[in-house]
């Protein structure tokens, strides 16, 4: 296992590889825990062997052919703010810990689209865009602390899905790394009328497909102004029916 490490170390830098009990802990799971709904996940759950925070594409490429000759599982984590247990290591794992993949490639106005690295956070995005007049139209609770390729992961859906949709409406092309190491790249089209759509496999797989490390979303216009109304109701059979009249 120190073998393990140390060639770890050597590949991707000490600073990007992390092993103290406190970060594998924390790593080790997501948002789901036992009073969710999942008594079992104690029995099930277990340490990750380390935390490799790669930079770049390539970078995974090479942490995919490592895993592949060491015969390690690879578990990909954004946030940790899912609810769904796809970020629990159930087997000793490497988790790759995507945050340090946050870069804002190309914001295009004129295709009202932009090109992101998929571990940028969610609110740092949207103040960027909100910035130059536009619109990340996917606002879930977990806004601070998720991330794009998290949420096109779990197939979130926030609250802004009413209008918008969930985030797989918004995303129109992404490049991923797949279990054999090979990095592809699908084209960032709104329609497509022939072959497979290979971008909607990714979305909701959990990461269990390939790692997703770049996105292109489409953007909306920032609204000129906002408002809150707020609406008393007697019981929780009117709300229903008030939310039934609304949808």
């Amino acid at each position: 296992m120190d073998t393990l490490i140390a060639a770890l170390h050597e590949q991707f830098g000490s600073e990007h590889v992390l092993t103290q009990p406190e970060q594998l802990r924390a790593f080790s799971r997501d948002a789901l825990r036992p009073h969710r709904g999942f008594a079992e996940m104690l029995q099930v759950a277990q340490q990750p062997l380390a935390i490799v925070q790669p930079r770049s594409t390539e970078e995974i490429v090479r942490l995919v052919a490592f895993a592949r000759k060491h015969r390690i599982p690879l578990v990909p984590y954004g946030g940790g703010s899912g609810l769904m247990g796809g970020a629990l290591s159930i087997r000793s794992s490497l988790v790759v810990d995507m945050k340090g993949m946050d870069r804002i490639v190309e914001v295009d106005r004129q295709s009202m689209t932009v090109r992101v690295q998929s571990g940028i956070r969610l609110r740092a995005l949207g103040e960027h865009l909100a910035e130059r007049g536009l619109l990340l139209g996917h606002d879930p609770w977990s806004l601070s602390i998720a991330t794009i390729g998290g949420v096109i992961g779990t197939h979130g859906l926030g609250y802004l899905g009413g209008r918008y949709g969930a985030v797989g409406a918004q995303v129109l092309g992404l490049e991923a790394v797949l279990g054999t190491g090979e990095a592809i790249r699908t084209t960032p089209v709104r329609k497509r009328s022939t072959g497979p759509d290979l971008t909607r496999l990714f979305i909701g797989a959990e990461g269990t497909l390939g790692i997703v490390t770049r996105v292109v979303i489409k953007l909306e216009p920032l609204p000129q102004s906002t408002a809150t109304a707020m609406l008393g109701l007697p019981s929780v059979a009117a709300a229903f029916e008030a939310i039934n009249l609304a949808l």
